[in-house]
């Protein structure tokens, strides 16, 4: 390998847990091995294994461990840590401690993946792709802050895209593991109008392997010519591009909407999502529609919302070229550089 650093990735998914985490890190292993560098995955359980193998993944390791403890998972983690002596342990958990943290850093760098800002994190290195990420809160930590670092798939560098004067094909992205069956009652919301109904519209919904209710929803798309179901798509880049309109949860698929130029409208799934939505609509990026958990209201103003930009194709322009200006596809490498660094 040469110069080449061994690298450890500790992440998770699973009905409970986005797929996104997953995701990320998957992009970022990318990055790191087309800079020559070695990694290797730390799962807790096979429901992790599964969304690795499921994308190609080979260098994986399963602790069966409990990922909503992972102290518990200390004692066989830093005896791995000690006999493969990675140079680089990158983390993305929201259940690490700082003690957690701690006693991996005595055996290699650290680089956490930070969304939530809870405490001071003894690590070498802190990544928050954050809009509104507060760099006052890692004034004692090298960090990585903004939208520059947003770690997406290298096939969104550069996608050609241009807004239609009429909106006749829309996404539907509701999350990995979507618990509340939010995609359902989207589509069915949105394909029910008559605005929709008279655009002819085709929609596209994505689900992944960890939705509990994916049997349901195939049921629907059985049963709906114009729903078209999308199970772990590898091309998102060229998905995202041949629709005119998108309806996401708040997480990594804004990023990529973002990259590709798509006008959206957001909405939330759980309290997690929260900081990501309010800070592009803040910004003016994506308007935010509501938390589904609001139930008929929020899917009276997503379709309300909805309507709004759809008919707008002006305006669906000036999203787009300012969703552009936001992010550019090239974080992966930006944060894969920053690790070669330490």
């Amino acid at each position: 390998m040469g110069t080449g650093k061994v690298i450890f990735i500790r992440a998770d998914a699973n009905e409970q847990i986005a797929s996104g985490h997953i995701m990320r890190c998957l992009t970022i292993a990318g990055a790191l091995r087309r800079q020559g560098h070695s990694v290797t995955f730390l799962v807790s359980d096979h429901d992790s294994e599964s969304a690795l193998t499921i994308r190609g993944e080979t260098s994986f390791l399963c602790l069966e461990s409990n990922y909503r403890c992972l102290e518990e998972e200390l004692p066989m983690l830093l005896s791995l840590l000690s006999e493969r002596k990675p140079d680089v342990f990158l983390l993305d958990s929201y259940f690490a401690s700082a003690r957690y943290m701690e006693a991996v850093r005595k055996l290699c760098r650290l680089v956490y993946l930070d969304d939530l800002q809870q405490f001071s994190y003894p690590v070498d290195l802190v990544i928050n792709y954050d809009l509104t990420a507060d760099a006052s809160f890692y004034s004692d930590t090298p960090a990585l802050l903004g939208a520059s670092y947003t770690p997406l798939r290298e096939q969104f560098l550069s996608v050609p895209y241009s807004v239609k004067e009429r909106v006749s094909t829309v996404l539907i992205s509701t999350g990995g593991s979507d618990i509340y069956n939010a995609a359902s009652r989207i589509f069915e919301v949105l394909a029910g109008s008559d605005y929709f109904t008279k655009c002819k519209a085709t929609f596209h919904v994505l689900t992944g392997n960890m939705n509990s209710n994916k049997d349901s929803l195939y049921h629907l798309a059985e049963k709906n010519a114009r729903m078209i179901l999308h199970e772990n798509v590898t091309e998102m880049a060229g998905l995202i591009s041949s629709c005119d309109l998108a309806f996401s949860a708040g997480g990594t698929t804004l990023f990529e909407l973002c990259a590709v130029g798509v006008p959206a409208v957001s909405f939330s799934i759980s309290d997690v999502q929260h900081p990501c939505v309010h800070a592009f609509e803040k910004a003016g990026i994506i308007p935010y529609a509501g938390d589904v958990r609001e139930g008929d209201a929020f899917y009276e103003k997503l379709l309300s919302m909805g309507i709004e930009i759809a008919e707008n194709p002006t305006r669906r322009k000036e999203l787009s070229a300012y969703m552009k200006q936001f992010v550019d596809g090239q974080g992966a490498d930006r944060i894969a550089r920053a690790i070669t660094d330490l």
